[in-house]
């Protein structure tokens, strides 16, 4: 089902990447808050998931109103020091270890989105074939382990 939506988006490019890429890049934010025991509806939660959003979408069309020389790295480094310096101002109830989690998160899923978008606006074959690398890769990943995997590489996950 999900290709059926996936690969049409794929192929009209542009706006529908882009949009798709950001949601997406919420839904990482999300899955990796989750893993952690946080909640996306928190402050570092709120401001990671606009971390990763303005990594994805590229500035000429969706940030057209930010002066020239302001870039959305720029933005994004300006959160980054608001949780920073949210563990100076809360003297230690919020530690430096606890907003380096949200700032690597939106990095993380924010630079890989970013990516998936540059790959399609290179074309559309660039693209394809990076998810061919990654399909091909995860299905031969499975049958070697269906066929010769007998106890699990690491059964707490």
């Amino acid at each position: 089902m999900a290709l059926v939506l996936f690969i049409p988006i794929i192929w009209i490019g542009g706006i529908a990447v882009e949009l798709t890429a950001a949601v997406l890049a919420v839904v990482g934010v999300y899955e990796l808050f989750r893993m952690k025991g946080l909640t996306l509806l928190s402050f570092e939660g709120v401001l990671s998931a606009i971390g990763a959003v303005l990594l994805v979408l590229p500035k000429e069309r969706w940030f057209f109103f930010l002066p020239e020389n302001v870039s959305t790295f720029m933005l994004f480094y300006l959160i980054v020091m608001i949780l920073l310096g949210t563990s100076v101002i809360s003297k230690n109830t919020y530690t430096i270890d606890e907003a380096g989690f949200p700032v690597l998160v939106s990095l993380y899923v924010g630079i890989g989105f970013q990516n998936f978008v540059n790959a399609r606006t290179e074309s559309l074959a660039v693209l394809i074939f990076g998810l061919f690398i990654v399909w091909a890769t995860d299905i031969g990943a499975y049958m070697v382990g269906r066929r010769y995997g007998q106890h699990k590489l690491s059964p707490d996950i």
